[in-house]
């Protein structure tokens, strides 16, 4: 009568320890516990129907030391509007760009424009969509970044990147909503201190601060920068001393002076009113003999003692 005694107790699908539990109200012969174990593990619903395994310790990713050495990537949508984000693990510097499309091709390309203006990273971290399969691994080993992987199905593997995406996105999603600037938005993510004690995300790519809309203090250059602020002074004196060398200054004109305009297209210069110097350097709105006003630097004007009619 065992067997049928066992799958009496079984057929509430309790898992191991229940059924004994349930067992022990009412029967016994030896090494039950054994058996009921028995039918449990080789029942085909119980292999299939357990619950999820425990969560393993935490597998850290190794952490840079630096910008632009490992980078996370991974595409997200919000309402019908797909992004690609890429992130720098070392300082959670955050680059958004909405995609046409979420094809291959287009994630790459985004990819190296971002590279091209930040520079070539060591290497990349994404999931296993189907973007960053195939053509993604041979743009990645054209470029010399070492292309890795999460486990399929365990986004934990991409925790870095699915932290970045759920700040970042609900960001986006205000901004969608109330028609604010994204770009706004970003800027202040970017520049805002990651802790009390953490720089800013641009501070640590960078090694300095940035302007946002906000007033702020911007530091005086360190010995480097000014080296290279005085090199461009002196460079900029050079060039100029070489270029006024054959010129001269123009004199200025007054408003309601007669004056020549060149047409570029005849080569001739047509009679003209000078109606207002602009504020930008040797600038002028003059009237033409049509009646309309155009905008002209000085060197296309020429006195003239010609009245304007």
């Amino acid at each position: 009568m065992r067997n049928t005694i066992l799958l009496l107790l079984h057929e509430s699908h309790q898992g191991i320890e229940k059924t004994r539990k349930l067992a022990r109200e009412s029967v016994y012969w030896p090494k039950i516990n054994t058996d009921i174990e028995k039918i449990c593990q080789n029942y085909n619903a119980f292999q299939e129907l357990q619950p999820q395994q425990a969560k393993e310790p935490m597998l850290t990713h190794e952490k840079p030391s630096k910008p632009l050495i490992k980078l996370g990537t991974d595409l997200f949508e919000i309402g019908n509007k797909n992004f690609l984000i890429l992130s720098d693990y070392y300082s959670r510097y955050p680059v958004v760009k909405q995609l046409a499309s979420t094809n291959a091709r287009a994630v790459i390309n985004t990819t190296k424009e971002i590279l091209s203006l930040f520079g070539k990273c060591s290497e990349i971290f994404s999931n296993n969509g189907p973007q960053f399969q195939g053509e993604y691994d041979e743009f990645c080993a054209e470029w010399g970044i070492d292309h890795r992987t999460s486990s399929p199905g365990d986004p934990q593997s991409n925790g870095f990147i699915e932290r970045q995406i759920r700040y970042i996105k609900p960001i986006i999603k205000k901004c969608l909503k109330t028609g604010g600037d994204i770009n706004k938005a970003l800027l202040n993510v970017r520049a805002t201190p990651l802790d009390t004690s953490i720089p800013s995300p641009v501070e640590l790519m960078f090694n300095r601060p940035i302007p946002t809309l906000t007033p702020s203090h911007q530091p005086a250059n360190n010995a480097q920068q000014q080296h290279y602020s005085d090199k461009l002074q002196q460079a900029t004196q050079l060039q100029k001393e070489y270029a006024d060398k054959h010129t001269r200054e123009l004199r200025p004109l007054n408003e309601g002076s007669n004056v020549r305009l060149l047409d570029k297209s005849t080569k001739e210069w047509k009679p003209a009113k000078v109606v207002e110097k602009c504020t930008a350097p040797r600038s002028y709105i003059v009237q033409v003999e049509n009646g309309n006003l155009l905008r002209r630097n000085r060197r296309h004007l020429r006195r003239s003692c010609q009245k304007y009619d």
